[in-house]
């Protein structure tokens, strides 16, 4: 079974629009059972949530999530290893200090997917793949 990761970018969408978009629509209805959902993604919603009926929107997206068991957290080696390739990304681009925030992030969802890479591929539904991307080519 396929297994799949949903970036904050597009839960955004959904709570702000209300339109559920055809790549969730996909994953959902053909791997419900494959979905995870990332303590990173959580804390992104969470930080935008400046309302209790925003905070309540997202609670609906990860509290099924809790309930079955399927939430990924970054472990300690992955913060440090996350450290450890962000220094590289900020000396080879230091025009991307002001992205620090986002990067750690996004660092950090890339490498908890890349624990899934081998024998089955964690799949991040996202439109920052580029970047996440090159998180897990750094780290390869």
């Amino acid at each position: 079974m396929a297994k799949h990761l949903i970036d904050t970018d597009l839960y955004i969408d959904l709570i702000q629009s209300g339109i559920t978009l055809p790549l969730i629509r996909e994953i959902y209805d053909k791997d419900t059972p494959g979905i995870y959902f990332s303590s990173v993604v959580a804390q992104e919603l969470l930080a935008g949530a400046r309302s209790p009926a925003a905070r309540r929107r997202v609670e609906i997206l990860y509290r099924p999530f809790e309930r079955v068991g399927r939430v990924v957290t970054p472990s300690h080696s992955q913060w440090k290893d996350a450290g450890g390739i962000l220094a590289k990304v900020l000396d080879d681009r230091p025009d991307l200090k002001t992205k620090l925030p986002a990067l750690v992030n996004d660092c950090l969802l890339a490498l908890r997917v890349a624990v899934y890479q081998e024998p089955r591929r964690l799949h991040i539904a996202s439109e920052r793949t580029i970047l996440l991307s090159r998180c897990n080519q750094v780290t390869v």
